[in-house]
């Protein structure tokens, strides 16, 4: 005790102002995240559940963009965090929807910590080079995605075609019916995943440059950035939290994955597009009100 107090007195007063100015950010961060997650809590409540055969296969929620700002802020733990307190105490708000299942709330921490990390990534690269970057990703997804249809509808016999199709019967046996259910999986994923990137940049553009017009580089760099770093863990969250609620409710054996995997996609889809959105909305309400007077 006497050591604590001698080292306190002789602390310098530079150093004592750097440790109260870390003590107040970590304060404000907390309390900053702590009213995010009780926003998004609030608007949770009001969220719609789509049961089949007593499972919420489906579920229609508004409090994204307050959960997916806080790893955008202050980076992947927070981030985690506050995707897996959500999910529990959602549930316990709601218990109704299901029995708990601790598997979703780590696909939730996981998925809020991707974000954060993502972000953590794409933030510093320049504009240029990552808008360059994501047109060709999503133009090589969409002709991808036409390559495939065309190759595997009238040119079965190309190298390409056998290549797909080999490796199919390779994963699933060489049942004729499945091999071909997969293939046009794979060519609808490549054309959706190339068409969604693509339009989501010309919804953008046109949006932010409409709405910012002397900002819109800046705000549309910024959009680009959150698109990706929000659709990537949403997506993959969507297809493992699909596996778990097919084995959670016996679902894996009576019809095919992507059948419950497509109508969650076509939900998450506008989800991804409506966190976007939401969190530039909430960036200048906290640029605003918060960041320029601290």
């Amino acid at each position: 005790m006497k050591f604590s107090i001698i080292i306190y007195y002789h602390m310098s007063p530079e150093v004592s102002i750097l440790l109260n100015e870390k003590k107040h950010m970590a304060t404000q961060k907390l309390t900053i995240a702590a009213n995010l997650i009780a926003l998004a809590l609030v608007v949770n409540v009001f969220r719609w559940d789509i049961n089949i055969s007593g499972a919420s296969v489906m579920r229609v929620s508004f409090g994204g963009p307050f959960i997916y700002f806080i790893p955008i802020l202050f980076g992947p733990l927070y981030g985690g965090l506050a995707g897996a307190i959500v999910d529990v105490i959602g549930y316990l708000m709601r218990p109704e929807s299901g029995p708990f299942n601790p598997l979703l709330t780590l696909t939730a921490f996981l998925a809020g910590f991707a974000v954060g990390l993502i972000w953590r990534g794409v933030k510093k690269v320049g504009f240029k080079i990552y808008n360059l970057i994501y047109l060709f990703t999503f133009f090589l997804f969409l002709i991808l995605g036409v390559a495939t249809l065309l190759s595997i509808n009238f040119f079965p016999a190309s190298s390409y075609s056998l290549f797909i199709n080999n490796n199919f019967i390779q994963m699933t046996g060489p049942n004729r019916d499945v091999v071909t259910n997969n293939t046009n999986v794979l060519c609808f994923g490549f054309l959706a995943a190339g068409l969604f990137g693509l339009l989501a940049y010309v919804v953008g553009w046109f949006v932010i440059k409409r709405s910012n017009k002397g900002q819109h580089k800046d705000r549309f760099d910024y959009y680009l950035k959150l698109f990706v770093a929000i659709a990537l863990p949403l997506l993959v969250m969507t297809t493992v939290n699909t596996a778990i609620i097919r084995v959670q409710y016996g679902m894996a054996g009576r019809f095919p994955f992507m059948y419950s995997l497509l109508p969650r996609f076509v939900e998450t889809i506008p989800k991804v597009l409506y966190n976007i959105y939401g969190i530039l909305i909430l960036t200048a309400i906290y640029n605003k009100n918060i960041k320029s007077k601290s």
